[in-house]
């Protein structure tokens, strides 16, 4: 528990105004079993959050996009990327997240809401745009 404190308190001394998820809720439109829990999250910059999306998050820190590692106690950024990993390594083994596995009705039942959903935004989709149509006239 002590970690998930020194955590909290990054966020007052990084500035972070985001709590992100180390692992993704949904993947390719399922589930992953993770949830939105103190395990599962850490502080995060709005700059890195979006463009993380739901990539695990030691991929993205090691990616193109995660432009924030370097704003840490040294100008090294190299350095700073690899303190940030140990304390975000450090804080899973200190509190894992849990994961949920789903049987196959869950699943099942998932994909019938999510087409349901998507129905649903297409209408909605269909209905402003014969709005807009109707309204303003025609765009090209």
């Amino acid at each position: 528990m002590a970690l998930f404190h020194l955590l909290i308190i990054n966020i007052v001394v990084y500035l972070a105004s985001h709590l992100d998820h180390l692992h993704a809720l949904i993947v390719e439109r399922k589930p992953t079993g993770y949830g939105t829990e103190p395990a599962n999250l850490v502080p995060c910059c709005p700059e890195c959050n979006q463009p993380k999306g739901n990539m695990e998050w030691e991929d993205f820190m090691n990616g193109p996009t995660c432009h924030h590692v370097g704003d840490d106690i040294s100008n090294n950024v190299e350095e700073a990327k690899l303190r940030r990993i140990k304390r975000i390594k450090d804080f899973e083994k200190e509190m894992p997240a849990h994961k949920v596995t789903f049987d196959k009705k869950t699943l099942e039942e998932w994909e019938i809401m999510l087409n349901g959903f998507d129905e649903k935004l297409n209408e909605a989709q269909n209905i402003l745009e014969n709005m807009n149509k109707r309204f303003f006239g025609k765009k090209e």
